[in-house]
């Protein structure tokens, strides 16, 4: 470690004790507690509990009060800051009254039933999301099998489960749709649209914001662009997708499909997951739909005046399943207009049709918009996984395009989304059958989309000018990576890994490095052993990672400055 960096350390260091009025002697007055309310004895630890001493006293002194109670130690917990005894309640002895006799004797500050923890797991209840989730853990796990297709096996693969234990989406955050529109009254949507707040559906401009009517987004197909500032025209307030399900067509139900992807209600009992879909009917983020046109009429406008509105109306995530094979200026621009004002960007890297040029589709070849590809675990590789299929280990089909732009890569091979159903709709409302099935790195993108949002609902300012940047940081530097070592033009920086892009936010707590819920003198212990480590060294995890940027430096040292939360 170089002296700046050594003086960086100390100086914060020293911070961080006045902060917390390190030199104070603390007291030794006995405390004053509540009697406790015991659990179930199935709930405890081999009859066991824990016992903090206070200040003046030793483990030798407490040792004797214990054995004179009847119980014994099992283990000391010296930690920096306390001492924690373990000791045990004998079988066929009381545990209650033997508790309770530690609980009003003054040798001890604190007396706690050592008590059980257990994994907590979100499994929302959506048919679709449970088929046999188990069949296909396995068959993800060995790279071999053939599971229930109906399965959502992009959630289980990139982690979704374990991030859903961190969170499952605010409804405060904002995720900006640019597709062929979306099913406003479909049962896995229409409770999860956004609502703009200043608008009524009376036929006029209700906020003043240039568009009528946009209570849930806006229909761009035939807009024009302002000229000299002024407000654009063309379009609706209806950004209803009116490409009904006809099985005729890949692009049928574009729109719905991609929304459905990102935040599909969860745990309501109906269908399908959302990657941000919530547990509740009142969480999970919200969808601003933006219909920029029809799966074959997208036009530069559009998307441009889609962009646009989205930034002005306080999206966080922009999310684009489509592109081509030409760029510009404008289009750059409205880019670098979304992400300076802190906006996540993602687009699909584009389909690699026979005859066509593998080269990463625009926008998402834009250095500030984050260019998806796509992985896939079914064998043969093909567009429509037919039921012969069987599971081999994830790796990048053959649609997706390469590239130095190739930013992330997440699920993209018959993923599971909503429809307009009908009658050529096996499962109503759903591509979930071999027959109808969602494929492309436009499936991809909105699962990336997905991430980014359940990671601005657990910042503590997701409206900050660099809040993007922290969450394309997380994203990348949690992917696993699966090709060379280090980013490559198949997978970029790897598949994302929802779980891991999630962990440093598990307690709740910026800057808590070692997990414990608190952001203290130990956290910054740890990262000042682990420091300069990268994400590719032994012994580097992401929880020490603070900032996200795959290396332990004096950045995650500030982490810990700006979220200073000692111990009570």
């Amino acid at each position: 470690m170089n002296r700046y960096i050594s003086t960086t350390l100390v100086v914060m260091l020293a911070g961080l004790f006045a902060f917390s009025g390190g030199g104070q002697q603390a007291s030794a007055q006995t405390p004053s507690r509540s009697a406790a309310v015991l659990p179930a004895m199935t709930e405890i630890h081999d009859r066991q509990i824990l016992v903090e001493l206070m200040p003046a006293r030793d483990v030798k002194s407490a040792s004797a009060v214990l054995g004179s109670k009847g119980v014994s130690m099992v283990d000391a917990l010296p930690l920096s800051y306390t001492e924690y005894l373990i000791v045990r309640v004998p079988e066929g002895a009381d545990y209650e009254s033997k508790f309770r006799s530690l609980e009003s004797d003054p040798t001890f500050a604190s007396v706690t039933p050592n008590v059980l923890r257990h994994v907590s797991e979100f499994v929302p209840n959506d048919p679709m999301y449970l088929g046999t989730a188990s069949d296909t853990t396995t068959a993800l796990a060995t790279g071999s099998g053939s599971p229930a297709l109906s399965n959502q096996w992009g959630l289980l693969a990139s982690g979704a489960h374990e991030a859903w234990d961190v969170t499952t989406g605010k409804n405060s955050i904002v995720v900006a749709v640019l597709d062929t529109g979306a099913k406003l009254d479909h049962d896995d949507l229409k409770n999860r649209l956004w609502n703009n707040p200043g608008e009524a559906a009376d036929g006029s401009d209700t906020d003043g914001n240039g568009f009528v009517d946009d209570v849930h987004g806006y229909d761009f197909q035939g807009y024009s662009l302002p000229v000299g500032g002024g407000a654009g025209s063309g379009g609706d307030g209806d950004p209803t997708d009116e490409e009904a399900f006809s099985a005729d067509s890949v692009f049928d139900s574009h729109g719905t499909s991609t929304a459905s992807i990102v935040a599909a209600q969860s745990n309501n009992g109906t269908g399908m997951a959302g990657v941000a879909g919530g547990s509740s009917a009142s969480d999970g983020v919200r969808l601003m739909i933006c219909r920029v046109g029809t799966a074959s009429t997208i036009s530069l406008a559009a998307e441009i005046g889609a962009i646009d509105y989205a930034i002005n109306n306080g999206a966080h995530v922009i999310t684009m399943s489509f592109g081509g094979e030409s760029g510009g200026d404008s289009e750059e621009n409205a880019i670098n207009r979304a992400w300076n004002a802190g906006v996540y960007v993602c687009a699909a890297s584009g389909n690699y049709p026979a005859g066509a040029a593998n080269v990463v589709d625009w926008p998402a070849a834009f250095d500030n918009c984050v260019a998806v590809g796509a992985t896939t675990i079914f064998n043969p590789d093909s567009v429509n996984v037919g039921p012969s299929a069987t599971v081999v280990s994830e790796f990048r089909p053959s649609y997706s395009k390469t590239g130095p732009e190739v930013e992330v890569c997440a699920p993209g091979t018959r993923i599971i989304s909503a429809n307009w159903g009908g009658a050529n709709s096996a499962t109503d409302g759903y591509n979930s059958t071999f027959q109808h099935q969602f494929t492309g790195t436009s499936a991809a993108t909105p699962v990336v989309a997905g991430l980014a949002a359940l990671i601005y609902s657990v910042l503590p300012d997701p409206e900050a000018a660099d809040a993007n940047q922290l969450v394309r940081d997380r994203i990348n530097s949690t992917a696993l990576d699966l090709g060379p070592a280090g980013r490559d033009e198949e997978y970029g920086f790897g598949r994302i890994q929802m779980g891991e892009a999630l962990a440093a936010f598990a307690t709740g707590k910026l800057g808590d490095a070692n997990g414990d819920g608190f952001v203290d003198e130990d956290d910054l212990a740890l990262i000042i052993a682990n420091y300069g480590k990268r994400s590719s060294d032994a012994g580097f995890t992401v929880i020490m990672d603070l900032n996200g940027d795959g290396v332990i430096d004096e950045l995650d040292v500030l982490e810990i400055g700006k979220h200073y939360e000692p111990k009570p």
